[in-house]
């Protein structure tokens, strides 16, 4: 297997031979209005905890102190200075989270969370079907660590919205199949229910895949944005619009997929990650005549189909049919998650994706004392595998909650999520972090997710159904989005957004005042229909819009009654067809 390469002491900014995608990495940082931000890509999510305190240290000392948590697994520093670049590329560099200073924004690698958990699936083993027990270790670099003879997921249930990890993305959910409001075992967070695994075990995908992405001169010019999804068979890959997933199949199998083309391929599973491979070469191979900005397969012109067929002739593999994707992906939602005999991992999300220092130490500290192992989500959610009783799984899943991390789907946090916003996104109308705290409404079983944003480019929403609460000039638009629809849920006049809180004309070092938390909701829902969302990666104007009029904002409870009755309108909606807010992607990482 080839193996990744070490990384020395990096430049500030690393090549961009990409032409010109302005993804933010570990060496290319991104200025925004709080400080510069970088982005530290994670293969399958997957940290030691001497890596995710490295990481910790790294917030704290050279940034702001919190980590966010994004719609990839990855995880992002802000308010970090000016210069610091370098000191920050030598602390990752030296915990192995920068293994090749050219390669490190393509390394964007989703994968079943829960996978390995139970030491293979329902066919036995690992993906090779020789009962090998993983190409990963506690300890490694990128390896998921197994827990032999369980075989505990967490299958979604229960209330609020169980298969919406509220930390920010949510991807919709399946009722309570048991007709209880906290499932079989007792309420989420206390005992979590258990299900069947995936058909296979992952691990050595993820390592094979990232080391081969690292040696490949190929590989270093995807784009920051170009996204590879692994997935044991579950199916909880499989909503995440990811440029070439390879799914699990039964029998040692695996099947590649791309994004955009019809039809899928069936490899060995011990070929999956040289296949995955393969795709994103023959991609660049298609790309390369069409310039620079082809960053992701929905902007390769022409046929898709030629995708598949250059594909084919590549790995000598027919093409088939696709195989369905389960109705309702199995995700890890908020609380224990159990095997037959045992409690095999405790699951947990950030609200709103940010972790402050005493959130970071505290999943830390409990990582060591279990598995030695985090393993952050999509769904802006940690893992932790390992704890040694079913006790004291309960006692640290305790502590975890008291930081004030989402421990149950009956957290009023579960659903909800928002962009940066102000004072960190110039291009923001509000503080829509502080806004969606003010006006965060009770949990409601079965209900849609909701996200906030700063303006129309709705940065991190889903893209399943959702409700969506959106800044603008005329005050905050509250819509349910159904598919690529959008239907406005409530009739209510604009109410401007203050103009404190607009942006306005201002140095980069200065900031513009907006109110706290505390301090009365802005603006009441409208019933307008919100512009259309910039494709991916589409410039947008940095000029400022024009500050609106000021008015009267309503009370808090004012937009959480409007955001509240969208949600419990679009639960009533869906019911009877839970799988109809599943799948979920996203245009960007945030």
């Amino acid at each position: 297997m080839p193996t990744a390469r070490t990384a020395t002491t990096p430049p500030e900014r690393s090549p961009r031979p990409d032409g010109g995608d302005a993804c933010p990495g570990a060496l290319r940082l991104h200025r925004a209005d709080d400080g510069a931000l970088a982005r530290i890509r994670i293969p399958g999510g997957v940290l030691t905890a001497d890596q995710a305190g490295t990481l910790g240290a790294a917030a704290r000392e050279l940034g702001d102190g919190t980590i966010h948590l994004t719609s990839r697994g990855n995880a992002q520093l802000r308010g970090l200075a000016e210069g610091c670049g370098a000191e920050l590329a030598q602390l990752l560099t030296g915990c192995g989270l920068l293994p090749s200073l050219t390669h490190e924004r393509v390394r964007n690698i989703v994968a079943s969370p829960l996978s390995g958990l139970g030491g293979g699936g329902p066919d036995g083993g690992s993906p090779d079907g020789g009962g090998h027990s993983g190409g990963g270790h506690s300890g490694t670099r990128n390896g998921l660590s197994g827990l032999d003879g369980l075989s505990g997921l967490n299958r979604l249930n229960g209330g609020g919205n169980p298969g919406t990890p509220g930390a920010g993305l949510g991807d919709g959910g399946e009722p309570d199949t048991h007709g209880h409001p906290h499932g079989p075992h007792g309420p989420q967070g206390t005992h979590g229910t258990h299900n069947a695994a995936g058909h296979a075990d992952i691990r050595p995908w993820l390592t094979a895949l990232d080391a081969l992405l690292c040696a490949s001169a190929e590989a270093r010019a995807l784009s920051g944005r170009f996204l590879f999804a692994l997935d044991d068979g579950r199916g909880d890959m499989a909503a995440l619009g990811a440029d070439i997933t390879v799914r699990a199949r039964p029998g040692g199998h695996a099947e590649l997929t791309l994004a955009t083309a019809p039809g899928a391929l069936t490899v060995p599973s011990a070929d999956a990650a040289e296949a995955a491979l393969a795709a994103a070469e023959t991609f660049l191979a298609a790309a390369r005549p069409h310039g620079a900005r082809i960053w992701r397969l929905a902007d390769l012109p022409g046929d898709p189909s030629a995708l598949t067929a250059a594909l084919v002739r590549r790995l000598g593999t027919p093409l088939h049919e696709a195989a369905p994707a389960p109705s309702v992906p199995i995700t890890p939602t908020p609380g224990l998650i159990t095997g037959p005999t045992a409690t095999t991992a405790l699951s947990v999300l950030a609200p709103l994706g940010a972790l402050s220092p005493e959130r970071w130490d505290r999943l830390v500290r409990t990582a060591r004392r279990f598995g030695d192992e985090l393993r952050l989500t999509p769904w802006r959610g940690i893992v932790i595998p390992g704890p040694p009783s079913h006790d004291a799984a309960v006692a640290a899943l305790a502590e975890l909650g008291a930081t004030g991390l989402i421990t149950t789907p009956a957290s009023p946090w579960h659903g909800v999520g928002a962009c940066i916003g102000r004072p960190g996104c110039a291009k923001s109308l509000a503080d829509v972090r502080a806004d969606a705290a003010a006006a965060l409404p009770p949990p409601v079983p079965g209900a849609l997710p909701v996200h906030w944003s700063g303006c129309d480019r709705r940065c991190g929403h889903p893209r399943a159904d959702h409700v969506e609460v959106v800044a603008t000039p005329a005050g905050y638009q509250v819509t349910l989005v159904r598919g690529a629809a959008r239907a406005a849920v409530v009739s209510a006049a604009p109410t401007p957004v203050p103009s404190s809180a607009a942006p306005t004309p201002v140095p980069r070092a200065v900031s513009t005042p907006v109110p706290s938390a505390g301090s009365p909701a802005r603006p009441a829902a409208t019933a307008q229909v919100p512009p259309a969302e910039p494709a991916p990666g589409q410039p947008t104007s940095r000029t400022p819009p024009p500050t609106p009029t000021p008015a009267k904002p309503p009370a808090p409870s004012e937009l959480a009654a409007t955001v509240a009755a969208a949600r419990t309108a679009a639960a009533r909606a869906a019911t009877g067809n839970p799988s109809r807010h599943t799948a979920e992607r996203h245009t960007a990482e945030r």
